[in-house]
């Protein structure tokens, strides 16, 4: 998509969402665009008139006027969060107004057969592949956001998943859907969880191979996929590895790096509303976290994590506090902060 700036209603200047915008010389010192959007610019112009500069949002083709939205009209749609919403047979509208809505969700329902080692379930249930902490390659049918702080569990996803316990720590997984066919096969060595994985994920073939044991006292966890696009060719390695660590005071610690061959061009606009997924965690060649937990009273936990790239272009930092209520029922206060650095200077 393209923003558009238009002075007094008469268009100046377009800009797709990649990039850094400064204003034309003529007027430079008075407007400026970097990573955030403000909707409107009044220019005081020496202090005898005022020059209004708007930003427009280009949805559709052509240049007709027709094909602009307005950004400060978007609250009449919940900042599209309505049009966002992935409605289907679980899903249901109990308020559909201008400004309120009220969504229900399904997120677990299924049939299970259980025999002997023999597992099997159909429909919309967690899936749960990945073996590290956080950004996880295996994670094919539920990949979770890490800035979407408010859901824990993870949405379910409409899958048939057929299990066999073998022996020993052994077990061998299937699980299909419309977009995804995939394995799992887990087994125990040297005192190290391992598993290898092979599956068809859209229009990529994935070969995975993960792991979970312990260097000393520290935990050590490693997992990486290999994405071959069945129509373009491109190969992708998507990996990560972690160290966590709990002291005798009960204090948590736990740091990690992913690695992507592919990086996308960084876009701020689009990080926290990226689509994730099992090849796209995160945007960055390199992406480092680093978290700290620490149960300040038996019921309530103090913690932080932080979140950057190679460059250091890009700093996250998530404090957070949690009160257990009751064993159904936590509290939490979560603040997410982020710094992108342009021009030698951090912006907010």
């Amino acid at each position: 998509w393209k923003v558009q700036i238009r002075k007094n209603g008469t268009a100046i200047k377009g800009m797709d969402s990649y990039h850094y915008f400064e204003a034309h010389p003529s007027y430079q010192s008075r407007v400026i665009h970097r990573a955030n959007m403000p909707i409107t610019y009044i220019d005081t112009a020496g202090g005898t008139s005022q020059i209004t500069y708007d930003f427009y949002l280009a949805t559709g083709h052509g240049g007709s006027n027709s094909n602009y939205v307005r950004t400060n009209q978007w609250q009449e749609d919940l900042f599209d969060f309505k049009d966002g919403l992935e409605e289907d047979a679980f899903d249901l509208i109990a308020i559909n107004e201008d400004k309120v809505g009220l969504h229900h969700q399904i997120d677990r329902f299924f049939v299970q057969w259980e025999k002997g080692n023999w597992n099997v379930r159909l429909g919309r249930q967690r899936i749960n592949w990945g073996i590290q902490n956080y950004w996880n390659s295996h994670d094919l049918f539920n990949q979770i956001n890490f800035f979407d702080f408010d859901y824990l569990e993870r949405p379910g996803n409409n899958a048939l998943r057929i299990q066999y316990y073998g022996t020993g720590t052994s077990s061998t997984e299937l699980a299909i859907n419309k977009n995804i066919q995939a394995g799992l096969y887990k087994f125990n060595v040297w005192n190290y969880d391992f598993q290898t994985l092979i599956a068809k994920y859209y229009n990529d073939y994935v070969l995975g191979l993960g792991w979970a044991g312990q260097i000393n006292k520290a935990g050590f966890k490693g997992e990486f996929a290999y994405f071959i696009d069945n129509e373009s060719k491109v190969k992708e390695l998507v990996g990560s590895i972690g160290m966590d660590y709990s002291l005798q005071n009960g204090m948590y610690l736990s740091s990690g790096c992913l690695y992507r061959s592919q990086a996308d061009d960084f876009n701020p606009f689009a990080l926290i509303n990226q689509d994730i997924s099992a090849k796209n965690p995160m945007p960055f060649a390199y992406n480092f976290l680093h978290q700290i937990n620490y149960p300040i009273h038996p019921l309530v936990l103090v913690g932080m994590s932080l979140i950057h790239n190679e460059e250091l272009d890009f700093i996250f930092i998530n404090p957070m506090l949690t009160y257990s209520v009751s064993e159904s029922i936590d509290f939490m206060i979560s603040s997410q902060n982020m710094w992108i650095k342009s021009d030698g200077t951090y912006e907010d």
